[in-house]
């Protein structure tokens, strides 16, 4: 970086988000998520087609890009919060990260908090106060993950753990997105909210444990990694676990076996991870491929079978 980059915190700012959370990979990533998720929900509801096309509608539409925004500042938000929490480790494994490099201090970090949690709150606001309520409970859990990190060695070292506490972040990110599309309709049913909240949890979850999975002999000594924890063959197979249960789940919501469809590349992923054994094989990817390939499926099934086409 520059020297009179370093002298302007904006751009400081603006070089650590392009470096750790880029607006045109996570931005159209916390886009993508938030409009899979009112299509999810939207296919539950009586007339799907209206429930999904109210979001986007000339009234609507700044109220729905302002949600999209407020989804990727929970993101950023949560990011932050990890860059701080894992700073130790990064030093160690992750030494090209702007904190660790010192591009950043602790100070800077908190204050990109602060100014994160004001744009999402006074957004969310302007959206609907409860919203705000949401935002401010998902900011305040991720502050608590941070304390418990520290509080907590156990918690720390543990990854399963330490996952399973963590992913209801990603819980109350999608409540928000829920709450979001319930000022415009009808509430759901219990079953099929939470149904398809776990749904899109699950198939998250196969991606997150699929990029820290690798052969022993590729690990670094202390490096945290689910195949280091369980084995290779047992995480790999939990991953997989959760995207089948991701796509059995909502096959069975919308009677489609089309919803099947993401677990190929997974599979395709794993026999090549299973076949390469002599060098490091990215599962990841494959598992990223698969993550993606669920999001635009949802989305594009409600295009379809709303039957939005008859709007243009």
């Amino acid at each position: 970086m520059e020297k009179s980059v370093r002298k302007k915190p904006a751009l400081v700012f603006l070089w650590y988000v392009n470096a750790r959370f880029p607006v045109w990979e996570y931005g159209v990533y916390a886009a993508l998520w938030f409009c899979s998720l009112l299509a999810g929900f939207a296919l539950f509801q009586d007339k799907p087609a209206d429930a999904f096309c109210s979001h986007f509608r000339a009234g609507s539409f700044a109220e729905s890009l302002a949600g999209i925004v407020c989804v990727y500042g929970l993101f950023l938000f949560m990011r932050t919060v990890d860059e701080i929490k894992d700073l130790e480790y990064d030093r160690q494994f992750k030494p090209d990260r702007p904190l660790p490099q010192g591009i950043v201090t602790i100070r800077d970090m908190t204050l990109y908090l602060a100014g994160t949690s004001m744009v999402v709150i006074s957004l969310s606001f302007w959206i609907h106060w409860k919203l705000t309520i949401v935002s401010i409970m998902i900011m305040g859990y991720s502050l608590f993950l941070l304390w418990l990190e520290h509080a907590s060695e156990k918690f720390a070292q543990t990854m399963f753990l330490n996952l399973m506490v963590a992913i209801q972040l990603k819980v109350g990110a999608a409540l928000y997105v829920y709450l979001f599309s319930s000022l415009k309709a009808a509430d759901l049913p219990f079953f099929s909210l939470f149904g398809l909240i776990a749904a899109f949890i699950c198939a998250y979850l196969q991606w997150e444990i699929a990029r820290k999975i690798c052969r022993h002999k590729f690990a670094a000594p202390g490096e945290k990694l689910y195949s280091e924890i369980a084995g290779t063959g047992l995480s790999t197979g939990i991953s997989l676990g959760f995207l089948v249960t991701a796509c059995f789940m909502v096959t069975v919501f919308y009677a489609n076996w089309l919803f099947l469809t993401p677990i190929l590349p997974q599979i395709i992923g794993v026999l090549l991870f299973l076949k390469a054994k002599d060098k490091k094989f990215p599962l990841g990817a494959t598992a990223l491929a698969a993550y993606l390939w669920f999001l635009i499926l949802v989305l594009s099934y409600a295009f379809i079978q709303s039957g939005l086409m008859a709007y243009r």
